[in-house]
């Protein structure tokens, strides 16, 4: 009886182990799309300001060149 409950709890504790191992690959996975995403993000918005900076300046250029 005692080898049996022995041999249960040892089986328990190898999902539980097994669990922990898929929970922390999915948190892994997860934090890397996460930071893949923000990059992304952050890249995209740095273009956007690049080009919205440079459109400014052509407009300011061409109205200072109208007014002169």
């Amino acid at each position: 009886m005692a080898a049996t409950a022995l041999v249960t709890r040892i089986a328990g504790l190898q999902a539980s182990a097994a669990l922990v191992s898929t929970v922390a690959a999915v948190a892994a996975a997860l934090v890397s799309t996460i930071a893949a995403v923000a990059a992304a993000l952050v890249s995209t918005i740095a273009a956007v300001a690049a080009a919205l900076v440079s459109t400014i300046a052509a407009v300011a250029a061409a109205l200072v060149s109208t007014i002169a």
